[in-house]
């Protein structure tokens, strides 16, 4: 307990001490366990050539996307794993490999999926100590790392990989120019070790290097020594470094830029601009933790990263800066009036007075009004700087115009006509060109004379508003504007003594809430409950500029001519030449998220002041308008492919995907990496073939499509950092979804063949179930004919076939023969033939045989018996087998 309270108390010296620096203010992101980190001792941090960051910690390696980590651990029985829990240098080669030094020696890691490779140190006693503390990779391609007094090298153009030692005792290297490598002894020995023959060129010795880290400016080419360095070495090769307060130790470098070094140590954050030769402190929070730093990098896009025992400080450029100021530490610190007058800040709080602020300091003091008005309850809603006047600050409160002159602490109240008992608010103070300002009562304006506080005229405007109160005047173009809550904007002319009730788009009446009026050339800007509105020079109405039921309390332009709103949502900035808006609320780190109307001013310097419901929110425009450049870096990094009990993961990493149909449900996981506003970045993703149109989200959420039917499709993704711009190239993948084998080609011919198949086994079918009955019919027909016993001749004669031979044709007649006679009958043979059994058959044009009567035959004879020959001809040779 004795030691922490030294520990904390001595911490405590040193940031008085440097609290005594010029400071320098960086808008810087924290990075913790609470995000997701394994440890909040962080030891070394690297980017690899996918834009992911690897940071290395006290407890286990994390792989950091913007959005969450993945870690890496030592895991016992798993010889791929890290040899160590501590994590404590990183490097990333030429072919994009990660090295990492551990506690227990080196491994490689190829970021493709792959398991480390772990590296023996000890072998054959090269290295006591396999404590990796550094690793730098030269122009050569060599990893050179330094254990706690060892270093050590790899050439990684070598096939196979081995461990080799130089001959020097190393507690910290450096990468130089000219293939040369710098690192620094325990005793305080500085060598510069030639990277082709792993020689130590040069050996300078002081004492000012004992233990002392190294680092060679990647911007001035040069080494940085501390300032107490004395040796004899070529002024030309090293930067002395400034004094730290109370001796601080340097323990990480950095350099920005060619003017800018950052300083880590273990009593806060230092830049040291070397070229005007001044040191400032840079303040990253309270905890003595965060205040020790051990590591420094800038990534592809210059953010810079510090890595300290209490988690990560990321800067950006890019990040918007909104500022925050508070006029007293409560949670109440509702803002209403506001005034700046040059560079000073005049504001008030509900019901707590007034407060002011000046150039030179960063708090808000409270004002002691005289006793014979006490601020306690005192609701200032505007505030109005008139100089000509005796009292030269104006404020409309809810007790009415109160006259305030700081420099004698003298107050005075003005009674106002058309006042009631119930209604003695004022809301708004209008300081004209002229010898006049214009003060609102609840219905009713008023002209004050400035240099003795008189009332010149007062004009009633409770036929105008019946209901409603004046919120806010305006002088434009000549005439004054008087906005009412709901009632809508009236326009008086001071020089004809009218007033004129504005109308909206096509005579309408326009009875929207108006919060604040802004004089912008030859356009009246009208904040209200549905957004923005404007009257132009060349219309007598209103018309909507951008309206999207957001309240707009507070109207104000900056030096380039853009708006800026404050809502009830956050900060809205609006082009009125481009019409396009821009949207701030806590992402962006507002801390007001909703601001108040007409508490909005800018200073002298074109910083901008909105008063809001927890303190003021401050910024300069040109900061926030600053685009980002930035592109976020697309990857689909997995493919889950789903099904009922199973999920298939598939690496992305092959860009064409074909999964079986029955896997048809996929989900597919991408990333954007942007690190300047994480949060803010957008996303969009379409599967051609699928989807009709882009899918929109603001975070990285797996994209799945639930039974993506058969075919051939590109998932494409797109995002846009934090301001909106797009990498409109994006990622894509190839995906097929195969179809069941039924479904194939090769089906589809072989459905064809069998369709065709099954045709043509229909049509010989029905052929051959019409032959099955003509030869049904031919056989009736037949065992009728063989049933007969007789034919009928057309001579009304009988001829019965048992006894017919044969019979002969002569001409138009026919010759019938038995054994005992011939019959002759007009007829023809064909005809004749058709109704005679099968056992007559056709030998010759003009004869038919009974086959039962035939004794023999031969080619050209058919013999019926001894005295009985017929003729045989070769047509009709095949009707006698």
């Amino acid at each position: 307990m004795r030691l922490a309270s030294i520990t904390f108390f001595f911490s405590f010296i040193l940031l008085e001490v440097a609290a005594q620096l010029p400071e320098k203010k960086y808008l810087f992101k924290t990075i913790t366990t609470e995000d997701g980190l394994s440890n909040n001792i962080i030891y070394d941090i690297v980017q690899d050539h996918k834009g992911f960051i690897w940071i290395a910690t006290d407890n286990g390696l994390n792989k950091y996307n913007g959005y969450w980590c993945k870690t890496y651990y030592n895991i016992a029985a798993d010889s791929l794993s890290l040899t160590s829990n501590v994590v404590r240098s990183l490097a990333q080669d030429n072919s994009g490999n990660l090295w990492v030094g551990t506690k227990e020696g080196l491994l490689k890691h190829n970021n493709a999926g792959a398991p480390f490779k772990r590296f023996r140190l000890d072998m054959n006693s090269k290295f006591d100590n396999i404590e990796v503390m550094e690793l730098e990779i030269d122009a050569e391609n060599h990893l050179w790392f330094s254990t706690q007094g060892a270093l050590g090298f790899v050439d990684l153009k070598e096939k196979e990989q081995h461990i080799q030692k130089v001959d020097f005792r190393s507690v910290s290297l450096t990468n130089g120019s000219d293939s040369v490598i710098h690192s620094n002894s325990i005793t305080g020995e500085l060598g510069f070790v030639d990277t082709h023959t792993k020689e130590v060129l040069k050996r300078v010795f002081d004492s000012a290097l004992v233990r002392q880290k190294v680092y060679f400016g990647k911007y001035s080419n040069q080494l940085w020594l501390p300032h107490n360095f004395s040796a004899d070495l070529d002024s030309n090769l090293y930067h002395q470094l400034p004094e730290l307060p109370n001796n601080l130790l340097p323990s990480a470098f950095l350099e920005v830029n060619d003017s800018k070094l950052w300083i880590g140590t273990d009593g806060g954050l230092f830049e040291y601009d070397y070229k005007t030769k001044t040191l400032y402190r840079i303040p990253l929070g309270a905890s003595t933790l965060t205040q020790q730093i051990r590591c420094f990098f800038q990534d592809n896009t210059g953010g810079i990263w510090v890595g300290t025992l209490g988690g990560i400080y990321h800067y950006d450029s890019y990040r918007k800066s909104f500022d925050h100021s508070k006029l007293r530490e409560t949670n109440n610190d509702v803002v209403m009036g506001i005034l700046a007058d040059g560079h000073t800040i005049y504001a008030s709080t509900l019901g707590d007075g007034l407060y002011v602020k000046s150039e030179d300091s960063e708090l808000f003091h409270k004002l002691t009004l005289p006793p014979n008005y006490p601020s306690e309850g005192l609701f200032i809603w505007s505030i109005c700087k008139i100089p000509d006047s005796q009292y030269p600050l104006w404020m409309a409160t809810n007790a009415g115009i109160i006259g305030y002159n700081e420099k004698d602490n003298t107050i005075t109240k003005l009674p106002l006509p058309l006042v009631d008992n119930i209604f003695k608010e004022s809301f708004t103070i209008l300081n004209s060109n002229s010898d006049y300002f214009w003060v609102a009562s609840h219905k009713g304006i008023h002209k004050i004379k400035k240099l003795d506080a008189t009332i010149v005229k007062s004009i009633s405007l409770a036929n105008y508003f019946e209901h409603s109160g004046i919120q806010k005047i305006v002088e434009h173009n000549g005439l004054i504007y008087i906005a009412s809550e709901g009632e809508g904007l009236v326009a008086y002319n001071p020089k004809i003594d009218t007033i004129v009730s504005i109308k909206g788009k096509n005579g309408s009446d326009f009875n929207r809430s108006i919060w604040d009026l802004y004089s912008s050339k030859d356009v009246l800007w009208l904040g209200t409950n549905e957004g923005l509105y404007r009257l132009d020079a060349s219309n007598t109405f209103i018309e909507p500029a951008h309206v999207n039921n957001q309240i707009v309390y507070s109207i104000i332009e900056d030096q380039g001519h853009v708006l800026w709103l404050g809502t009830d949502k956050g900060i809205m900035s609006y082009d009125p030449m481009d019409q396009s808006a821009m949207f701030y609320n806590q992402k962006h780190r507002l801390k007001n998220l909703e601001f108040n109307r007409k508490s909005v001013v800018s200073t002298s310097d074109g910083k901008l002041w909105f008063g809001g419901i927890n303190g003021i929110t401050s910024f300069y425009p040109q900061d926030i308008k600053e685009k980002n450049p930035n592109k976020p870096l697309l990857y689909i990094s997995e493919l889950d492919a789903i099904t009922s009990d199973t999920i298939e993961k598939i690496s992305a990493l092959q860009k064409d995907i074909v999964i079986p149909w029955e896997k048809n449900t996929i989900e597919i996981s991408y990333i954007g990496l942007n690190y300047t506003n994480p949060p803010l970045n957008k996303f969009r993703y379409q599967m051609l073939g699928y989807d009709p149109n882009w899918v929109e989200t603001n975070a990285p959420k797996n994209a799945r499509y639930v039974r993506l039917p058969v075919g051939d499709y590109t998932f494409k993704v797109q995002g846009a950092n934090s301001d909106g711009v797009w990498n409109e190239t994006g990622a894509e993948l190839h995906i097929e979804i195969k179809p069941p084998w039924w479904r194939t080609y090769e089906a589809y011919a072989l459905y064809v063949l069998s369709f065709m198949g099954i045709v043509y086994l229909v049509i010989q079918l029905k052929k051959y179930r019409k032959r099955i009955t003509i030869v049904e019919r031919e056989k009736a027909e037949i065992a009728k004919k063989v049933e007969q016993e007789y034919i009928s001749l057309n001579n009304k004669s009988k001829v019965y076939l048992d006894l017919l031979k044969f019979i002969k044709s002569d001409g138009n007649y026919l010759e019938f023969v038995t054994d005992d006679k011939t019959i002759i009958d007009r007829n023809k043979l064909k005809d004749v033939l058709n109704e005679l059994p099968p056992n007559f058959v056709r030998v010759h044009r003009s004869y038919v045989v009974n086959k039962n009567y035939i004794v023999s035959q031969n080619s050209t004879t058919v013999y019926l018996d001894s005295n009985i020959e017929i003729p045989r001809s070769r047509t009709f040779k095949s009707n006698l087998a």
